[in-house]
């Protein structure tokens, strides 16, 4: 929700789609109510109706918008803002674009085409930080934000749109009305009729770009000679150093318990070398804890089910779990699950976000009653994903996250494809994961077999996997993740494994 103290300092302001300029005057009129001083923002107000084509009433709300201090233009076209001779040079710090409708009833594919090139062309006026606003109506947007849920393919998948743009989710704010009283929509199916504002949501983006470098070529024989060759890459580029973001709870634990016994190296688990059933908790156990706080990377089987990759955790030793802001947190915020553990001694409970079913923490509770010891593990990007708050009660957490981190989605979509490939003799699973998560890890959330093929007349072995795509980070769309399978990851894995694609 746009907030006017974010528009202090001269900040750029594009409002799209403004059918009779009542929410300009409602915004100015808010910025001057809030400052007491001339408006310092810039504000450019745009519609998509020709001057002439207005009505009076209309003409007299953009007048007096500019009396304010906005700057008016008529007949720009939300979809081709950067072609536009005013706008081609600007970068802007917020762009708005309030309840986008094509007009008429029954055209979902048009209001998806709207939202996509309006996200691409929207894109290219941002600021470094600048951030896309975008208000729908109820069970309009298919996110888990609507309260009613429709058919996926029944609604506006404004997220999906939003990835042409290069764009993330980092915010879903209830849409206030009351906050607005001057604001009258209108629009609805092309009529002067304005539309529902109850339960309307209005989403946040920012642009964050998805960049996969491109990795030094390995033969089949460095897999199998190598052991996990994505997790060493990965601990070569952090030099074996713990996770920047320990010093958020470093910060939080010293407010809770001193001195705060922070272990300076990275620790890893490798359940590669473990029977299939092992879980990383049963390893961690078994070994002395003398840490407060520390870093765990875990790597997967290569072999299992659904390979994924390895996880980035940070550990936190508690003395009592009682009124602990991070854990009323994960309880309001996480469905959650138990299970037993290794012994009657301690209480395992999970909790996943409820909306895309991330394992967001995992609850160590002592029961004996002379330890009242807890091991809270937070699975790092995904817990990063809730530092957003759809429900403006939840409680926010009492470390300023936004300070440390980049933007990450708070949905971030996950898109599926298969590739199908020839084998050689010499191919093995494990070649096969570790090869995929060393080009593209950070995209991969999982993959599997799902079928296999023996060309009698080839004497060859065909095998097709199924490969679950997601970044938490950047914009993923379903074209961006197939023209990488098949431009990038295709080809890495014909070279360094022998494989032939299909």
């Amino acid at each position: 929700m746009l907030d006017v103290s974010q528009l202090e300092g001269g900040k750029q302001v594009l409002l799209v789609g403004e059918g009779n300029f009542s929410f300009t005057i409602s915004l100015l009129m808010k910025i001057a109510d809030s400052t007491k001083s001339p408006i310092s923002a810039k504000l450019i107000s745009s519609c998509f109706q020709k001057y002439r084509n207005l009505s009076n009433t209309v003409k007299e709300n953009a007048r007096f918008a500019c009396t304010l201090g906005a700057e008016v233009w008529f007949g720009i076209d939300a979809t081709s803002l950067h072609q536009h001779e005013r706008f081609k040079n600007e970068k802007f710090d917020f762009i708005v674009f309030n309840f986008p409708h094509v007009g008429g009833k029954m055209k979902i594919h048009l209001n998806r085409l709207l939202l996509k090139n309006f996200f691409v062309s929207a894109s290219l006026l941002l600021s470094e930080n600048g951030k896309i606003l975008v208000t729908l109506c109820r069970e309009q947007s298919g996110t888990p934000y609507d309260k009613i849920k429709r058919k996926h393919g029944d609604t506006w998948q404004i997220i999906d749109m939003a990835t042409h743009g290069d764009l993330v989710l980092v915010e879903a704010h209830p849409f206030c009305s009351t906050s607005w009283p001057l604001y009258n929509s209108n629009g609805y199916r092309s009529l002067e009729k304005g539309f529902q504002l109850d339960e309307a949501i209005t989403f946040t983006f920012v642009r964050t770009l998805l960049r996969i470098e491109c990795k030094d070529i390995k033969n089949q024989e460095d897999f199998t000679r190598l052991h996990c060759p994505y997790v060493q890459d990965h601990l070569d580029q952090i030099e074996n150093c713990i996770f920047k973001e320990t010093q958020l709870f470093s910060h939080y634990m010293e407010e809770t318990k001193c001195p705060v016994r922070v272990c300076d190296t990275l620790q890893t688990i490798c359940l590669c070398r473990h029977p299939e059933s092992t879980k990383w908790w049963e390893i961690l156990h078994t070994e002395k804890k003398d840490y407060d706080l520390s870093c765990l990377l875990v790597c997967y089987p290569c072999w299992g089910d659904k390979p994924k990759a390895p996880q980035r955790i940070i550990l936190m030793n508690l003395t009592t779990n009682s009124d602990a802001p991070l854990l009323n947190f994960i309880h309001r915020r996480c469905a959650k699950r138990e299970e037993k553990g290794n012994s009657s001694d301690v209480t395992i409970t999970h909790y996943q976000e409820a909306f895309n079913t991330l394992e967001i923490a995992t609850v160590f509770f002592g029961n004996d009653s002379n330890d009242n010891a807890i091991t809270v593990a937070i699975y790092i990007d995904p817990f990063f994903q809730l530092q957003t708050n759809f429900v403006e009660s939840w409680p926010k957490l009492p470390f300023p996250l936004e300070s440390y981190l980049a933007p990450t989605s708070i949905h971030p979509p996950a898109h599926c494809h298969d590739i199908c490939f020839w084998i050689p003799v010499t191919f093995t699973p494990k070649c096969f994961a570790c090869a995929l998560f060393t080009v593209a890890g950070q995209i991969i959330k999982s993959f599997w077999l799902i079928d296999e093929y023996f060309c009698p007349v080839k004497k060859q072995k065909s095998l097709c996997y199924r490969i679950i795509y997601q970044s938490l980070s950047a914009a993923l769309s379903s074209e961006k993740a197939f023209y990488l399978q098949t431009k990038v990851i295709g080809p890495f894995l014909e070279a360094c494994l022998g494989i032939i694609i299909r």
